[in-house]
């Protein structure tokens, strides 16, 4: 019951942000969903205008789903190729969705090095330097190792990628919610079972999960 609540709290907060972004105002003006969802967009979007009357910047699922962080925008990357499921009109506004957002401070990066790899940036790396690309998962910081003792008494170049802080524990919540979600929808509402949306999601974890063993990545680069 309880597990319950907090999958429809973190999914209330989801439909408010899409809500705010008159993401249902296209989506309403589709017939093939339910009666049932159509009442629902209709009562959102009013809730939203009802309760958050700040100004708007940018309108439309992918800036929605910016707002609500990584995991997020993780589906709208997704979703960007599946048409079939969220339309054409908001595909094409996934089209436009970038794995960027704003990089941890510098400190916070040295103090996950410390905490990860049980020893200080400066006794690892010769230079350590901003980062250089910041993702929803992740950001890479270029960084010099020391020369080796076999003789290369060159500092090597490396690129050294580091976790936000809390993102494991954070999509592991939010992928448990995005299955949360797909489950009562198939319960719920028989005629969009041809979508998927369990299997939907078990694809996007998949892809998540990818993406956070950094030991693949590593041996694709080498």
């Amino acid at each position: 019951m309880l597990t319950a609540l907090r999958h429809s709290l973190r999914l209330a907060r989801a439909i408010l942000a899409l809500a705010h972004h008159e993401v249902f105002a296209l989506a309403a003006q589709s017939p093939a969903l339910p009666a049932i969802m159509h009442r629902m967009i209709r009562l959102s979007s009013f809730t939203t205008h009802l309760f958050l009357a700040r100004q708007r910047k940018k309108k439309g699922l992918a800036a929605a789903l910016t707002e609500l962080g990584p995991s997020y925008i993780k589906l709208g990357q997704f979703l960007a190729t599946r048409p079939d499921i969220v339309g054409a009109a908001h595909a094409e506004d996934l089209a436009v969705l970038r794995d960027r957002l704003p990089p941890l401070p510098r400190q916070a990066a040295l103090d996950e090095i410390r905490s990860s790899l049980n020893a200080p940036a400066d006794t690892l790396f010769t230079q350590f330097g901003e980062p250089v690309a910041a993702a929803s998962i992740a950001q890479v910081h270029k960084a010099q190792r020391p020369a080796r003792t076999n003789g290369d008494d060159a500092d090597r170049v490396v690129a050294v990628k580091i976790f936000r802080l809390g993102i494991e524990k954070r999509l592991d919540c939010d992928l448990d919610s995005f299955f949360f979600a797909a489950h009562l929808i198939e319960h719920n509402f028989p005629t969009m079972r041809c979508l998927k949306p369990v299997e939907t999601v078990k694809m996007l974890v998949q892809s998540v999960k990818i993406e956070r063993d950094l030991r693949l990545e590593a041996a694709t680069i080498s």
